[in-house]
């Protein structure tokens, strides 16, 4: 395949190189015989025919010295903006990582089973209070709600996380041959701020070679790195999966039926 790439370029190069030499060439001939065009007007007035014939055969020298030059002077250009435009087109970008590939650094792929260890249940009472009233009165109003979560211990490429999984996000599988508990997240892709995470993508260039007059840069793509800022990072995964659950991430556990009762607290 890469071989059959390379006779396709360089076929290519071929093409642009005869286009370019006959663009080339019938551009600067028009010019010089443009600039010349009185030199000429002028030796076709003398009188005496040896000093025409000399300045007849200077006048051709000087045509395809000039002729010459152009045609290099094109193609040394040429050479430069296609240079260029090659050299911009591997130069290191960046694009948008997702909250899908933040989770996954982490060693949590989206989707993918894992085991876990279950441990307690915890709720969480979270709400508001606001205060009015008058001179001799005053009134609250409140609100209040209860969510409850599952902690998990899990293994991560980067150590071990205990993660809080909220209970309304959890699909459970319960089934009479699980030894083990695991647990699978499908995590939003939900595009990240550069500053908190994005793709670096980079190349790896060799030796320029030439191709029929052409330089020619020869660059490879190397795999994108998914480049994690420091806080996210230093904070580990927890918080994360954490904004996963705030979104639309949910989670299938699969557990015994021991393990079920466990987490409801009856036996």
């Amino acid at each position: 395949m890469k071989e059959h790439f390379t006779a396709r370029e360089n076929m290519m190069y071929l093409v642009w190189a005869v286009v370019a030499t006959f663009v080339g060439a019938t551009i600067s001939i028009s010019v010089v015989y443009l600039m010349t065009f009185q030199e000429e007007a002028k030796i076709e007035g003398m009188d005496d025919e040896k000093e025409k014939r000399s300045a007849n055969l200077q006048l051709k020298v000087v045509r395809v010295f000039y002729t010459l030059l152009f045609m290099f002077i094109m193609w040394a250009l040429v050479n430069v903006l296609l240079y260029v435009d090659q050299a911009s087109k591997y130069e290191g970008k960046r694009t948008d990582a997702t909250l899908s590939d933040v989770v996954s650094s982490f060693g949590l792929e989206s989707g993918k089973e894992y085991p876990i260890v279950i441990g307690d249940k915890t709720t969480v009472d979270s709400g508001q209070v606001s205060y009015g009233g008058g001179m001799f009165y005053v009134k609250g109003a409140g609100q209040w709600t209860s969510s409850t979560s599952i902690l998990v211990a899990f293994e991560g490429n980067n150590g071990s996380y205990v993660l809080e999984i909220p209970v309304s996000r959890v699909t459970f599988n319960v089934r009479q041959d699980v030894a083990e508990a695991s647990m699978s997240v499908d995590v939003p892709d939900t595009k990240q701020p550069e500053e908190v995470a994005y793709w670096q993508h980079s190349y790896t260039c060799s030796d320029n070679t030439w191709a029929y007059g052409w330089v020619q840069k020869n660059c490879s793509p190397n795999p994108p790195q998914l480049v994690i800022s420091d806080d996210v990072s230093r904070q580990g995964l927890s918080p994360v999966i954490a904004d996963a659950f705030k979104e639309s991430a949910g989670a299938k556990i699969t557990l015994s039926p021991s393990m079920y009762n466990d987490i409801l607290g009856s036996r």
